[in-house]
């Protein structure tokens, strides 16, 4: 009996134990997608293609390179973190060989490009501020970054995401060392800040240091 006893003891410890591990702590948990972008897909398109397009105003004053290393780090990010193969991403080189070869392209609007390149949807970026500044003559910056994103059909036209006009991103930091370190923290944590959305994030990755997008941002938990 008391033999029996003690394995009741354990046997019932041990459900315990296994009960509060299966319990996810809010640091474990993943926040929905507000688009899965990864199950995009259906009968009528089983080889969906995404394209990504960012435009940067000349009256910025931004660096050109910006607009290649922001949209690199999207298609990265939605292809380690969302999950999308890469194949089903234009590349930035396969738009930019594109633009090179197309006499109309600026004249064309985003839904046309992505129909000539063999794209379902677009993913649109329309970068509004940009800054740079270097800290006492040294080789330290500050930087901001601020967009605007929306996911749209490419036949059509039609909204995908998000529910409002468009998703506003903004990023930047007090200190980085270089002008090339800067731009590439500025794409890396704007690229997170928008991709974020589109696939289940884990709640402890889905807050970044450089965040400064959304209401109430300041009081994220981190």
């Amino acid at each position: 009996m008391a033999v029996a006893a003690v394995f009741i003891l354990i046997f019932s410890s041990g459900c315990g134990l296994i009960a509060r591990m299966s319990n996810e702590t809010p640091s474990e948990k993943n926040i929905a997608a507000e688009f899965n972008l990864a199950g995009l897909k259906d009968k009528k398109r089983p080889g969906l293609k995404i394209l990504v397009v960012v435009k940067q105003p000349a009256w910025l004053g931004a660096p050109l390179v910006l607009q290649q290393m922001l949209t690199e780090q999207i298609i990265g990010q939605l292809t380690v973190k969302a999950k999308i193969r890469s194949s089903a991403l234009i590349s930035y080189k396969q738009l930019s060989e594109f633009r090179s070869k197309e006499p109309a392209f600026y004249s064309m609007t985003e839904e046309d490009i992505a129909k000539k390149l063999g794209a379902d949807v677009v993913l649109l970026v329309v970068i509004d501020s940009y800054s740079m500044l270097n800290l006492a003559d040294s080789d330290l910056y500050k930087a901001t970054l601020a967009g605007k994103a929306v996911l749209i059909e490419a036949a059509g036209g039609k909204k995908l995401w998000p529910e409002q006009e468009s998703k506003m991103i903004s990023v930047g930091f007090d200190m980085e060392q270089s002008q090339e370190l800067s731009l590439k923290r500025l794409s890396s944590s704007f690229a997170h800040c928008l991709t974020r959305y589109l696939y289940n994030c884990p709640y402890r990755k889905f807050k970044t240091a450089d965040d400064s997008s959304g209401v109430g941002w300041q009081e994220w938990e981190k």
